[in-house]
């Protein structure tokens, strides 16, 4: 059975963290350096999708609720 809520969290935060990136190559396409603006994109493109895991409801720190989203749960055992 799959994870379909942390499935879910993880599409919208990716949704929303590709909105600065295609504004952000919309405008730097025509520019003299593209190649910055990719640098500048996927640096804005982490901290949008690492801020929106941390605001989305749930139990625990922001930190934790990253970790937990990335990483998956820390409540199994391992045997």
């Amino acid at each position: 059975m799959l994870p379909w809520r942390q499935l879910a969290v993880l599409g919208l935060a990716s949704s929303v963290a590709c909105v600065p990136v295609l504004l952000i190559s919309r405008l730097a396409a025509a520019g003299p350096r593209p190649f910055a603006a990719l640098f500048a994109s996927g640096a804005l493109y982490c901290a949008v999708y690492l801020a929106a895991i941390a605001l989305m409801p749930g139990e625990g720190s922001a930190v934790e609720r990253i970790r937990r989203v990335l990483l998956g749960s820390s409540t199994a055992a391992a045997t």
